[in-house]
């Protein structure tokens, strides 16, 4: 499966999500067959489980065009392409604070 295709099917569960924590529908929906532990689908459903949350507890976004430009975004970003940078902000956090730690 592609993962254009999973992020249409991503788009198409989150849209049925009626909670308004966002943790438990990412739990809900990573386990899901299509959704792979450390896949690129990740850019785009940690950020739909947000978007969808805080519809679901304020109501005042347009959810369909958020969605669609998430996917949009998200499809840009190669698969492995997080976990350096996240390397690297850990990197330099331990180095600026080891400052601060006496």
């Amino acid at each position: 499966m592609t993962v254009e295709e999973k992020a249409k099917l991503i788009i198409q569960d989150i849209k049925e999500e009626t909670g308004i924590n966002p943790v438990k529908i990412f739990k809900r929906m990573a386990s899901k067959d299509y959704i792979s532990m450390h896949g690129p689908e990740h850019h785009i459903l940690d950020g739909a489980c947000v978007l969808v949350a805080y519809n679901n507890a304020v109501g005042n976004i347009k959810l369909d065009e958020c969605l669609e430009r998430l996917v949009s975004e998200g499809l840009k970003m190669p698969g492995g392409y997080v976990w350096p940078l996240g390397y690297l902000w850990c990197h330099y956090i331990y180095r600026s604070s080891s400052f601060y730690i006496r």
